[in-house]
């Protein structure tokens, strides 16, 4: 048998479809999740807003004096904790990259931030917001 397509590689996908195949031909059943369907608990499904993940946020702001404290104080005020921080370069009158990464937050949070970051005077655009999945 030959199974090829995207996932673990043609190797490792052509055992897992010869196992099964063996596991149907010998009628071999398994507990999914390892336990019995009747020993598994209901589970209440988290929104996406409650969920916490870190997250990788990109600005791009002005390099001048009270930019930086500006911007963390916002997320100081929404109880985001910043993780890294990194501004580089000197911009003049040209915007710059300040990239942070957040500790685990929620997605609720990090969207209000956002939204009152892009009224920041000091902030010329938020580039980029990506949750960190791991």
């Amino acid at each position: 048998i030959s199974a090829i397509g995207p996932g673990a590689g043609a190797g490792p996908t052509a055992s897992a479809v010869l196992s099964d195949v063996m596991d149907i031909a010998l009628n071999r059943v398994s507990k999914p999740f390892g336990v019995s369907v009747d020993k598994l608990q209901k589970h209440n499904a988290m929104s996406e807003a409650e969920a916490q993940t870190a997250y990788y946020v990109r600005l791009m702001v002005f390099d001048k004096p009270g930019v930086l404290s500006a911007v963390t104080n916002i997320f100081k005020d929404l109880s985001i904790s910043i993780e890294s921080l990194i501004q580089k370069g000197r911009g003049n009158d040209e915007p710059v990259a300040l990239v942070m990464v957040f500790h685990e937050t929620t997605d609720a949070a990090v969207q209000k931030a956002l939204h009152i970051l892009a009224d920041e005077e000091a902030v010329h655009e938020v580039a980029v917001a990506l949750p960190v999945l791991s």
